[in-house]
């Protein structure tokens, strides 16, 4: 059975803006597909080409800063992130591994090694 599965915003909170943004969402999708009509006349959809997720290098764990927010544009190699070693102190950078736009994003929070932070994709 066909599904639509929207996130955002923190776990365990209802952020009445990114409530209203899904259900437009779901909306705008069924209007694509002729189930529902808005009567809104629709924008040539973008298309996501390719994605790939940007995760915290083995062996490296700690507190996760960002840098950047949904949305952005970055480039291959641009400084996204901060994961801070609270016992050595160490600071390791998280980087593009592509160009692109963030399409998700964690929020600061502790992280392990190989979890996914961002996820950069090629939209036309």
């Amino acid at each position: 059975m066909p599904a639509i599965i929207y996130e955002a915003g923190p776990p365990y909170v209802f952020l009445e803006r990114e409530i209203e943004l899904g259900m437009q969402g779901v909306l705008n999708v069924m209007d694509y597909l002729g189930m529902y009509e808005s009567g809104v006349p629709r924008a040539r959809p973008k298309k996501l080409l390719s994605s790939s997720w940007v995760r915290v290098p083995p062996g490296q764990g700690g507190v996760f800063l960002t840098e950047v927010t949904l949305g952005d544009a970055v480039k291959e190699g641009q400084l996204l992130g901060t994961v801070a070693d609270p016992v050595t102190d160490e600071v390791h950078e998280i980087r593009a591994s592509r160009s692109g736009v963030v399409i998700g994003a964690a929020l600061p929070q502790v992280v392990l090694s190989g979890y996914g932070v961002f996820h950069v994709g090629e939209i036309k």
